[in-house]
């Protein structure tokens, strides 16, 4: 639109940005847009300068930020595209949590749905597995894997759809095998089996079959106690001994 010599009034500007006539006048209050005026009738004239400033506001208020900072980013006193990438993680974030928010509901309604108990332990594990906001980081991996190994490790060519698929399959199943765990299924049982197969591969697909850094992974957990005030477990105590039985009675049916 800039530059094209198209003047708009103050209510078809609006209808075509899609925000009212009170909101316009409340950004020339604040000097984010400053329209003339026509000298016959004192109404506002907003030419294709005016009009690329006004969908910039609407575009950045659209991403979360407040009119204030928007001026600021405006005039060259915030780096817009600092800004605008912070404003992006945050609404990721939100995003995530919306989301985890919606599958621990999802999972207590299905759980409610075929009377199966629901504790408030089940709930804060479903939680935690969904969320894996206190996942072991890279500050706690450094400690147990070489560089060579964090380098095979960070060269895997996952994409962010195949991560979000893999942690949600995580947290899948790891609430299956809380469920498992609380009901004091035997740990020998078809489904036990079945979640200790796909424990197994979710690892094998981590570790991609190198024993280094399986042996690493494993001291790494085992030694869960002295990085715990630095991330969370992901699976609580109950979890880990109960999987642990069940890939246990996998190898005495000659499955790894």
């Amino acid at each position: 639109m800039q530059g094209s010599g198209e003047i708009l009034s103050i209510g078809v500007l609006a209808k075509r940005a899609q925000i009212s006539v009170r909101a316009l006048r409340h950004y020339e209050s604040l000097g984010l847009i400053n329209p003339a005026r026509n000298p016959d009738n004192n109404r506002r004239r907003y030419n294709g300068d005016d009009i690329a400033q006004v969908m910039k506001i609407t575009a950045l208020k659209l991403a979360g930020l407040d009119l204030r900072t928007i001026g600021k980013a405006l005039k060259g006193g915030i780096d817009l595209r600092d800004m605008i990438t912070l404003q992006i993680k945050q609404l990721q974030n939100q995003r995530d949590e919306t989301l985890a928010a919606l599958k621990v509901l999802q999972i207590s309604a299905d759980r409610l749905e075929t009377d199966q108990p629901l504790s408030v332990d089940l709930l804060c594990q479903i939680m935690r597995s969904i969320t894996m906001a206190n996942y072991p980081d890279e500050t706690v991996y450094k400690d147990y894997f070489d560089d060579q190994q964090l380098e095979k490790i960070k060269s895997r060519g996952t994409s962010p759809e195949q991560l979000q698929d893999y942690h949600q399959q995580w947290s899948d199943l790891i609430a299956r095998v809380q469920g498992l765990a609380e009901q004091q299924a035997p740990a020998d049982s078809d489904e036990a089996l079945q979640c200790a197969r796909e424990w197994n591969a979710l690892i094998g697909a981590f570790t991609q079959g190198d024993a280094s850094i399986t042996q690493s992974l494993g001291n790494m957990y085992a030694d869960k106690d002295a990085w715990k005030d630095r991330a969370q477990m992901p699976f609580s105590p109950l979890v880990s001994d109960y999987i642990a039985e069940a890939q246990g009675a996998l190898l005495e049916r000659g499955e790894e």
